[in-house]
């Protein structure tokens, strides 16, 4: 896929901002201080800070609490962005719904894809659950469950 009008890939993850943003969403059990702004925006910044290809940057947005080994996803995903510069999401949010201790889960379409220049190539995509708990007023990633999108499981 040939993308003229898009030449750099901070534009194209503009456009996935957009996508993001747009997802269709239902939420139960809102506390009162947590809105689906909220949570669209954690789910935004995951692939922003992807996007970077700065693992610090993407590992600052998840729990040292995460569910598989911290250290592990953190390996692997210096790995992953180190193999596959340019890697961008687009990430389609589902339903969310959040728990009486505050836990949000969001299910998500993603598609990831390699940007080199003006040509995007496919490179996974799937559904998955996306786990968030609020520390400090942010919301980090816990988990993620089903087709995991970052990074994608080989």
């Amino acid at each position: 896929m040939t993308l003229n009008s898009i030449r750099t890939p901070r534009i194209l993850l503009a456009c996935v901002c957009l996508m993001i943003s747009a997802g269709c969403a239902t939420m139960g059990g809102l506390s009162a201080d947590m809105s689906r702004r909220d949570v669209l925006d954690a789910v935004d910044g995951l692939a922003a800070a992807y996007a970077t290809g700065n693992p610090d940057s993407f590992m600052a947005l998840v729990s040292v609490r995460y569910a598989g080994v911290y250290g592990a996803l953190e390996e692997r995903i210096a790995e992953d962005m180190a193999d596959v510069p340019g890697a961008v999401y687009v990430v389609k949010t589902g339903n969310i719904t959040i728990d009486d201790t505050g836990r949000v889960e969001v299910e998500v379409e993603w598609e990831r894809n390699m940007v080199m220049g003006d040509v995007a190539t496919p490179d996974g995509s799937g559904a998955a659950v996306l786990v968030f708990d609020r520390f400090d007023s942010v919301l980090k990633l816990t988990d993620q469950r089903g087709d995991v999108p970052f990074p994608p499981e080989t």
